[in-house]
């Protein structure tokens, strides 16, 4: 009996993220900041300023941290990281 309800379980899970999952790029190349800041803005998130210790690399800027409100789960912080040359982002975490 636990098992059957464990299996619908997991269905229902699995259905409900796929269809309220939104559709993200993940090809970073050559894509500037910009693009990811009007993003964050349209999925309502909020810049972050956590106590954090940070190791910038040479030629990187200060890295950029967003809140992502959720709900029914933590929310989800997102680090940018992007050159001071041109904006390009570097990683995302």
């Amino acid at each position: 009996m636990h098992t059957s309800r464990f299996i619908i379980l997991i269905a229902f899970t699995f259905c409900f993220f796929r269809t309220s999952a939104q559709e993200i790029s993940t090809e970073i190349h050559g894509r500037k900041m910009k693009e990811f800041i009007s993003l964050e803005k349209k999925l309502g998130s909020h810049l972050y300023r956590g106590v954090r210790d940070l190791i910038i690399p040479g030629g990187m800027a200060t890295p950029l941290l967003y809140r992502r409100a959720e709900s029914g789960i933590p929310d989800l912080l997102v680090t940018y990281t992007f050159s001071i040359k041109d904006s390009l982002v570097n990683n995302i975490i």
